[in-house]
């Protein structure tokens, strides 16, 4: 047996403020959990 789980949001704010929460790892572990995530290609981060 097979589960998708699709979730959509919307933010009410700029795509640069959200763009800053996904890419610095800090503003991530305060949105998220903590992270080792780094926005370099071919780097492999875990949340």
């Amino acid at each position: 047996m097979s589960s998708t789980v699709s979730l959509d949001f919307q933010y009410t704010t700029s795509v640069e403020k959200v763009w800053s929460a996904l890419t610095d790892s800090n503003k991530l572990a305060k949105w998220v959990m903590e992270n080792d995530f780094k926005p370099i290609v071919g780097h492999r981060f875990q949340f």
